[in-house]
């Protein structure tokens, strides 16, 4: 069942969760485009492929559905290569299938349990996510946590269901974990129960400046919430969006309130990476962190953030899974890249493969 739905068709790992309005295009998809000849070929295969894989997912559901079926397909995921994780995820993490009871996963050699429940909608799509989604950038804890100087402090900018903090907090790093959304809360916290591990969650937005900040939210996708309101403007009209008003820190105050100083410092909060960084201008200039952030495509916030790095000494690599991180981008490479996922290291420190 597993070898048919990884065979079910091509995978997209450069895609980005999207909310277009009815009719639009992808992003990426070129207007007027010609297709390939042999075209009856191309279209006939590609629908051989949906229906493989709409068989798939249906099977695989009966058998999550099952007593003892999602035991059973969490032993055959965790012998999957990691290759075959990422395959799995963009295939089967948007079945509409509700399950319940622990996921083991693995990371780095430390086992974690995963507790899912049947009233948490996202439950399969996370459990998935932790080895399938960003795995450039779960390698790269990998090679941190195994390096003989591991993190000592990772703070976790935009942590969502708290996946990145799980993976840093089982190798014994001090992990703090900015998420405003309450919604996400309840899963990271049973995460870290379950796992004996003690989290510091933070329930406020981190951005340049301190006060206060509307989250946007739009409904049954948490992990797009956002403290842009142009990013949420460029939400399709038919969306509905929860608005809540959150708290909000630099992480310059947090670092001297605290008396921490971060070694990686992982960002990820839906177009206002950018505001994060100036907020972090003393971090940046004193402790020099190791940064791993999202950035979306093209400009206009990937000019401004590139300039702000190498005011302090910041190249900008690409991650790139089952790769070593690229050689440090230009401005017009960092601009261009189809990457989403960037490390960023201070010229002067070496960056591990």
């Amino acid at each position: 069942m597993l070898l048919l739905l990884l065979a079910a068709g091509p995978v997209y790992p450069e895609c980005t969760w999207v909310l277009c309005a009815e009719g639009e295009s992808l992003p990426g998809t070129a207007p007027g485009a010609a297709p390939r000849s042999p075209r009856v070929h191309r279209v006939g295969r590609g629908k051989l492929r949906r229906t493989a894989r709409n068989v798939a997912q249906s099977a695989l559901a009966t058998v999550l559905r099952a007593p003892g079926g999602l035991r059973l397909v969490n032993c055959l995921h965790q012998a999957l290569s990691p290759a075959q994780k990422r395959r799995f995820f963009y295939l089967s993490a948007d079945l509409p299938c509700r399950v319940e009871g622990p996921w083991t996963v693995d990371f780095a050699g430390r086992r974690l349990v995963l507790p899912l429940r049947r009233d948490f909608d996202l439950a399969w799509a996370t459990a998935t996510t932790f080895h399938g989604h960003d795995t450039e950038v779960h390698e790269l804890y990998e090679a941190l946590v195994r390096a003989p100087q591991p993190p000592r402090v990772f703070l976790d900018v935009g942590a969502n269901y708290g996946l990145h903090s799980l993976k840093l907090l089982a190798h014994g790093v001090r992990v703090i974990s900015f998420e405003p959304n309450p919604a996400c809360q309840a899963f990271f916290t049973d995460c870290c129960r379950r796992n004996g591990l003690h989290h510091d969650l933070r329930l406020v937005a981190v951005g340049d400046r301190a006060g206060r900040a509307e989250l946007r939210v739009p409904r049954g996708h948490t992990w797009l919430g956002t403290t842009a309101g142009e990013v949420a403007a460029g939400w399709a009209s038919d969306v509905e969006i929860e608005t809540l008003h959150v708290p909000q820190v630099t992480l310059d105050e947090v670092v001297e309130t605290d008396g921490i100083v971060p070694d990686v410092i992982k960002i990820d909060t839906e177009g206002t990476e950018l505001a994060v960084l100036e907020g972090a201008r003393a971090i940046l200039e004193n402790a020099r962190p190791m940064l791993v952030f999202e950035s979306w495509p093209g400009p206009p916030r990937r000019p401004a953030i590139f300039v702000l790095l190498a005011a302090y000494g910041y190249g900008v690599h690409a991650l790139r899974f089952a790769m070593p991180p690229s050689a440090a981008l230009t401005v017009a490479a960092f601009v261009d890249s189809s990457a989403t996922n960037f490390t960023a290291i201070q010229s002067a420190k070496k960056l591990s493969g």
